[in-house]
């Protein structure tokens, strides 16, 4: 279904993306599936978990503006924060996830085959990999306790998660209150999965 079209924020993500030198109203293209690889995701544009004080900061630096109305009213310290693709100043689905170009299946893979011999020796390796290949982190990862709340805490998500302890973590905060936000689709949940390998090595003696 065809979305109306939208006012653009020349300094929004999307404005910037587009080239646009003052506010225009466009056709919100970036929101439809068209034109995109099979097996393309779609979700928010992640910019960070927040911190009082510094994420407002940070996002007015980035963006020329205030940090927009997220999915819930109120954000705590290690919350998920999203971009605003149009600059409307509110987070929402319709207009405010984007495609990503980068799916399960890679864009490039390669091989590449090692045939050595001298005298009575043959040495032969093969190696190949993929590349601009990601993975989206489903499941426990995103929704650590399960539907129910029932479920036990994975080690990783735990470790990797952000709180007071674990400033660090690169996940979100571990809450109930606020899962609407930080289970939400979005760029956090892609995970590189490009790799090299070595996939056969001989040594022989003739």
């Amino acid at each position: 279904m065809k979305r109306k079209d939208k006012l653009v924020k020349a300094d929004s993500y999307m404005g910037r993306k587009l080239g646009l030198t003052e506010d225009r109203v466009v056709s919100p293209d970036w929101t439809y599936s068209t034109g995109h690889a099979i097996g393309a995701r779609r979700g928010y544009v992640f910019f960070g978990l927040y911190e009082e004080g510094v994420t407002e900061e940070a996002y007015r630096n980035a963006y020329g503006t205030d940090i927009p109305q997220q999915l819930v009213p109120d954000l705590k310290n290690g919350d998920a924060v999203y971009v605003d693709l149009d600059g409307d100043g509110l987070i929402l689905e319709e207009y405010d996830q984007i495609y990503s170009e980068i799916t399960d299946n890679p864009k490039y893979v390669f091989s590449l085959n090692f045939d050595f011999r001298y005298k009575n020796f043959d040495f032969i390796y093969v190696v190949d990999g993929a590349d601009q290949v990601n993975r989206i982190l489903q499941g426990p990862y995103r929704n650590p306790f399960g539907e129910s709340h029932r479920s036990a805490l994975m080690q990783w998500v735990y470790d990797n998660s952000w709180s007071e302890d674990n400033p660090s973590g690169h996940l979100p905060r571990l809450t109930f209150t606020n899962e609407k936000q930080n289970r939400a689709n979005s760029d956090l949940w892609y995970q590189d999965a490009r790799y090299i390998r070595l996939k056969n090595l001989r040594l022989a003696i003739r």
